[in-house]
């Protein structure tokens, strides 16, 4: 659509900048980057822990595909997921034997680069055991929630991680118990989970759960997954036509405006004579008193 000193440009897909010319006036505008969505592949066999986690990572922004194993030889499988490799995904989150059928495929996608995330029997996977900084222990109950009470991760049954390997950090403790433990793997990174049902964090976690929940997985997740090349584009922060941008809102500017707007700038008349003025008073006064004598 095109205004009074301005004009809109709406298109439905635009490659490259953008340039304008209008006469002797020519405008550009760079194009923000592509966001390309990060990836996560999750396994594990279907309760409210593979559905909570999944919702968690959808709301936190990451494409989530899915293998979930309802019964015998039937499972809930995303149509698109496979092959794994590290042009389609960033991390695998595996979080029981469900996985190990594709644990060799595991193993190449995080030798290739690939992040994993693991917890409670995806940890014994003799595929993945290799590629973990630990296995999950003896699962310990969580704490018993009284009326009015909300649990945190603290509370939450914990399966305390051990065989801990030399070269893996620890990210997470509870009192003595390691409950979270990281290490690289060639060029990929792998991750030990000792927490166990975390969904009733989200669900019993009082007005806070359910975004504390998303955020520590994301975050957790966000540790396994490759560093990515970061383009550094040009700053989209500021209009690149402001004027165009205010006429469009606001319209074009009223007649007094625009005749204002074409004239030079003058001092009003008013100011300059009582400045002449002002200038004759002081030197007839000065004048009146040398006559006289005074100084």
């Amino acid at each position: 659509t095109m205004r009074t000193r301005g004009g809109v440009l709406r298109a439905g897909e635009v490659v490259g900048g953008v340039r304008v010319r209008s006469g002797r006036l020519v405008a550009s505008a760079a194009l923000p980057a592509a966001v390309v969505p990060r990836a996560v592949l999750l396994l594990g066999r279907a309760g409210w822990e593979v559905k909570f986690l999944a919702a968690a990572l959808s709301e936190a922004g990451w494409l989530v595909r899915a293998r979930i194993p309802a019964a015998p030889g039937v499972a809930v499988t995303d149509p698109a997921l496979l092959p794994l490799d590290t042009a389609r995904y960033d991390v695998v989150v595996a979080l029981d034997s469900s996985a190990a059928n594709l644990a060799p495929a595991i193993a190449r996608f995080v030798a290739n680069g690939g992040g994993l995330v693991a917890g409670g029997g995806a940890t014994e996977l003799a595929a993945l055991r290799i590629l973990l900084p630990a296995r999950t222990g003896a699962r310990r109950p969580g704490r018993i929630l009284f009326d009015g009470d909300s649990m945190t991760r603290v509370d939450l049954p914990l399966r305390p991680l051990v065989a801990v390997r030399g070269d893996a950090v620890v990210l997470e403790r509870q009192g003595r118990d390691i409950a979270v433990a990281a290490r690289r793997v060639g060029s990929g990174r792998s991750i030990s989970v000792g927490y166990d049902e975390s969904w009733r964090w989200r669900m019993l976690g009082g007005a806070s759960g359910r975004a504390m929940h998303r955020a520590w997985w994301s975050t957790l997740v966000g540790l396994a997954a490759p560093d990515h090349a970061v383009r550094v584009e040009p700053r989209h922060d500021t209009d690149a036509a402001p004027t165009v941008a205010l006429i469009e809102n606001l319209g074009p500017p009223s007649g007094i405006e625009a005749q204002a707007s074409g004239r030079a700038t003058t001092w009003p008349a008013l100011p300059l004579v009582l400045l002449a003025a002002i200038a004759i008073a002081l030197l007839a006064e000065t004048a009146s008193r040398r006559f006289r004598g005074a100084r």
